[in-house]
């Protein structure tokens, strides 16, 4: 089965320092790792080096390892990046698509916002949350009720 991808060249604009071609392949391959639910063995250099140079503002993390750790290392982390992605980063969405890799911001925010990703991963947090409190409730209640 052939894999679908949602970015074309058409949609984005080159710059003096990447092709319209660059910015589709990062698109795809960010939306399908994105996709496959952020796995560590599927976080490379090219997701990253856009990310943190290019994209959303991003300039802190200074490696691939701070990068992941910080962003993407569970799944309420990676719900925080996805509405990070869709508030624009921390700057908001700006520039020349001439100039910048602001065309590729504005159409990875759509279809992140279109794909249901978003609220998967919500749900799946929420669960995890509930998880969590309901296996507290348990310990606390073996801790403090006498039978």
């Amino acid at each position: 089965m052939a894999t679908i991808k949602p970015f074309n060249v058409e949609q984005f604009t080159a710059t003096k320092w990447a092709t319209a071609a660059d910015k589709a392949k990062w698109a795809n391959d960010m939306a399908s790792w994105v996709s496959r639910g952020f796995p560590v063995s599927g976080w490379r250099k090219g997701l990253y080096d856009r990310l943190h140079v290019n994209l959303y503002g991003h300039i802190a993390e200074f490696n691939m390892g701070c990068f992941y750790d910080v962003w993407f290392a569970n799944s309420y982390k990676q719900l925080s990046w996805m509405k990070y992605v869709l508030q624009g980063g921390h700057f908001g969405i700006f520039g020349d698509p001439d100039c910048t890799w602001s065309d590729v911001e504005r159409a990875f925010q759509t279809w992140l916002k279109e794909s249901g990703l978003v609220e998967k991963q919500q749900e799946s947090c929420s669960e995890l949350t509930k998880q969590r409190e309901l296996a507290q409730l348990a310990a606390l209640k073996a801790k403090y009720e006498k039978e």
